[in-house]
């Protein structure tokens, strides 16, 4: 029969936390990953060390035989201090992030010196010599593997870990996983599931536009945006809804830059106001000193101060006519100050008005561009040639610029627009003047 602690007398049940400690710890021993680990460490120890100490005797005997002398005992440490040295430091590096990899090169250069030289020592009998090549052989496998752990917990760290591509996808298929591959590398793109599914809707994508165009140079430009911006890494979806999203901005920014002006025009008016309130608050004052000036000259005025009273009131004349000096100047200085105020207000106004034709510029630049798609997509319904092609678009401007007047368009602007001669041009002049004389309007 068992007897619990807590039922023997003058003892308490120990507290939770006392208890969960050695339950993490004998739950943490029975893990058998830690066991694995462990029996990892120790074997790659045991390796290490009974690899070293046979490379010591069989190196060191070699350097005896080669003429080393008293130095021939540290010949073998010097090589294996080496190896466990440069793999410490390539490990400690990629913990970091910021690996060397010339250490890791300079290490497995010191471990096939060590196989060579452990070879020479025992050079005529093959068995001996592969006797001696497998313990460092397997030194090496289990480094790298502990390097492939400390690398792969790096990236686990910084959140870098990425899906790799199914072997049978590298079969089947290589060029295509060559390319899946490159955009993931160039993209940042750490699943292969997302960067499939950005494969896939590229790829109907373009398929759906060779149904419908025939081929792609016949697609419109707003079309053909995805198949731009996919080496950027944007969906169809988000490649065509960029120019909305820019659009948008443009108008946001324009709004708000015409916000700023009207707050900064109504705070100059009201730094106008207030400059006038205090103008008036010191004319009032002016005239409440001066009348009580006045008043105290009444009040001390006597039958023998009557020089006295006249002195003070050509002295108050005189302040009176300063003050009224003071006072024209005032004016004159609020009235420059509203012709300066009347003077930003009509420049913020002007500044709204430019806003305006700015906005009403950007929309019939968007109407034109919707207007030339509708056109090369009535073209492309047609199946003009080239050449039609152009001498509808020299109509089309000539219609849009100068009221279709084809003469108008100078000759070097034709050739510009469609990247011809100047003998071309004025051939697509030539076709658009009859374009226009047979009846020929902008998207017809």
């Amino acid at each position: 029969m068992l007897v619990t602690t807590a039922a023997l007398p003058g003892r308490s049940t120990p507290a939770p936390a006392d208890s969960a400690a050695p339950a993490a710890r004998s739950s943490a021993w029975r893990d058998p990953m830690v066991m694995i680990t462990i029996a990892a460490v120790i074997g790659g120890l045991a390796l290490a060390l009974i690899g070293f100490a046979g490379s010591y005797v069989a190196v060191r005997d070699l350097a005896v035989r080669k003429g080393f002398g008293d130095f021939a005992p540290f010949v073998p440490i010097g090589i294996d201090a080496g190896i466990v040295a440069c793999l410490a430091l390539d490990l400690h590096l990629i913990r970091r992030h910021t690996p060397w990899p010339l250490l890791r090169t300079m290490a497995h250069g010191l471990t096939l010196a060590t196989i060579a030289f452990n070879a020479a020592s025992a050079w005529g009998d093959e068995l001996a010599v592969a006797m001696h090549a497998v313990i460092p052989i397997l030194f090496i496998a289990s480094v790298e593997a502990a390097r492939r752990l400390v690398i792969q917990a790096a990236r686990l760290e910084t959140g870098t870990v990425g899906e790799g591509i199914p072997v049978a996808r590298w079969l089947l298929a290589p060029l295509a996983t060559v390319r899946l591959w490159r955009r993931m590398r160039l993209r940042g793109i750490t699943s292969y599931r997302a960067a499939l599914e950005l494969d896939q809707a590229h790829r109907v994508y373009g398929t759906l536009l060779r149904e419908e165009h025939g081929s792609p140079r016949k697609a419109p430009p707003l079309a053909l945006l995805p198949v731009k911006l996919a080496r950027y890494g944007l969906s169809p979806a988000e490649a065509l809804a960029a120019p909305s999203r820019q659009a948008e901005v443009d108008a946001q920014r324009e709004a708000e830059a015409a916000e700023r002006a009207a707050d900064e025009a109504h705070a100059r008016q009201l730094r106008q106001r207030q400059r006038d309130a205090e103008l008036a608050e010191a004319e009032a004052r002016a005239a409440a000193a001066a009348d009580a000036r006045r008043r105290e000259a009444q009040a001390a005025e006597s039958a023998t101060a009557a020089a006295a009273r006249r002195r003070a009131a050509e002295d108050d004349a005189a302040a009176a006519e300063r003050e009224q000096h003071a006072a024209e100047r005032r004016t004159a200085a609020a009235e420059l100050a509203l012709r300066a105020a009347d003077t930003e207000a009509r420049a913020a106004a002007l500044a709204r008005r430019a806003a305006d034709d700015e906005t009403a510029t950007v929309e019939a630049r968007a109407k034109a561009v919707e207007a030339e798609a509708r056109a090369v997509e009535a073209e492309d319904l047609l199946r003009l040639t080239p050449t039609e092609r152009d001498a509808r678009r020299v109509a089309r401007m000539a219609i849009r610029q100068h009221g279709g007047d084809v003469d108008a368009i100078p000759g070097a602007e034709i050739a510009a627009l469609l990247n011809v001669s100047t003998a071309t041009a004025s051939n697509r002049r030539t076709e658009a003047r009859q374009l226009l004389a047979a009846g020929y309007r902008e998207g017809i």
